[in-house]
């Protein structure tokens, strides 16, 4: 039976709830050799500090806040590299911030792992009502829900095979796609999957399935439209190229830089106008030198009164205006794309109709 285990959880702006529920499980675990490294990947809107707190009650906890990540993309990938790179002990359990553990979960994987191999097993998805009876203390041995499911993120397996294939492939941001491709890369490397039989050792606390859809209004976080399909799509390129590892050499499990006020930043301001906005990032942000770099886009204001708007008609060399809900979707796509490994800072404000993004080049 393997010993000791690391369990790492990835998290950014859920409820503390959720956590609790989640760390209370673990602490009514029948195996009890464990550490769980919580990695923080720049939540603001739950309160770090009352974040920080609740985890660090939990003795076998240790909190990792990554401030650097404020004002980047979420990244499951990334985040779980980190706390890859944190874990102290040789056999890792990845698991979701979601989670209730039965006493036993635990104790029964452990059990079942095998060298060589990586672990796997199902969920139970809770409904609504149960979910609710769970966050209120209730616990029962028999729930209604019958929807079962191993399509999930959990993973039991050893820290070396996860290097070996250098983790998690940081391409894949905001959601969706890491799961499936870094079993695909385990398997080229010739990791097997082995199914965690025992049911109902995991159950899934409900939450609502946010779907956001593509609009014209500004939204007051990235958007990439159809990132799930492009995502699949990375899967799809990995898999054909058989890539065993998926990031640049040495690339994976860095913590970014954090990009303050204090850093002397070389300014550029720009109206929402399309041309000027598309000449500039797609012709001369890429040959910026290095630096440390803030470029702000505020939306036009328009001149009010009958007169300006005869103005605006009557003048045909007026230049067109890009939506801000479409420049934040170009700069979200170029982030992903071409600056994902570079530390940044991107905000997005839906009131004063600004976008900020500070950069290191």
């Amino acid at each position: 039976m393997a010993s000791q285990v690391s369990i790492l959880y990835s998290f950014r702006d859920r409820s503390l709830e959720i956590v609790k529920t989640s760390l209370d499980s673990l602490k009514e675990q029948t195996w009890k050799e464990f550490e769980v490294v919580f990695l923080d990947y720049g939540s603001h809107q739950t309160s770090p500090k009352a974040l920080k707190d609740l985890v660090e009650s939990y003795d076998f906890c240790t909190y990792v806040g990554v401030k650097g990540a404020q004002g980047m993309l979420w990244s499951r990938s990334k985040a779980l590299n980190l706390a890859i790179k944190k874990a102290r002990y040789d056999l890792i359990f990845i698991v979701d911030i979601d989670l209730y553990f039965a006493p036993e979960a635990l104790e029964v994987s452990l059990n079942s792992f095998e060298e060589g191999k990586y672990l796997g097993g199902d969920w139970v998805f809770l409904s609504k009502k149960e979910s609710q009876e769970f966050l209120e203390g209730a616990r029962k041995p028999n729930w209604d829900s019958s929807k079962i499911s191993d399509d999930n993120g959990m993973l039991l397996i050893e820290k070396s095979a996860l290097e070996k294939i250098e983790g998690y492939d940081e391409f894949f941001h905001l959601y969706g796609g890491e799961d499936t491709d870094l079993k695909n890369r385990l398997s080229l490397a010739g990791y097997q999957n082995k199914k965690i039989k025992t049911p109902s050792l995991f159950f899934h606390v409900w939450h609502p399935h946010v779907i956001i859809k593509r609009t014209s209004q500004l939204l007051g976080f990235p958007y990439i439209h159809n990132v799930k399909r492009i995502n699949e799509k990375h899967v799809f390129y990995n898999s054909d190229k058989k890539l065993v590892k998926g990031n640049s050499i040495n690339q994976w499990g860095k913590f970014p830089e954090e990009l303050g006020d204090q850093v002397n930043y070389i300014s550029f301001v720009f109206e929402n106008i399309h041309s000027r906005l598309i000449h500039f990032f797609h012709h001369s942000f890429p040959l910026l030198s290095e630096g440390y770099y803030e470029i702000q886009i505020v939306e036009k204001k328009r001149e009010k009164g009958i007169k300006s708007r005869i103005k605006e008609i009557v003048k045909k060399s007026s230049e067109i205006e890009m939506g801000m809900q479409d420049v934040n979707e170009m700069i979200s796509a170029l982030l992903l794309f071409n600056y994902r490994n570079h530390s940044y800072w991107y905000r997005i404000d839906p009131e004063k109709r600004s976008i900020t993004l500070r950069i290191k080049i």
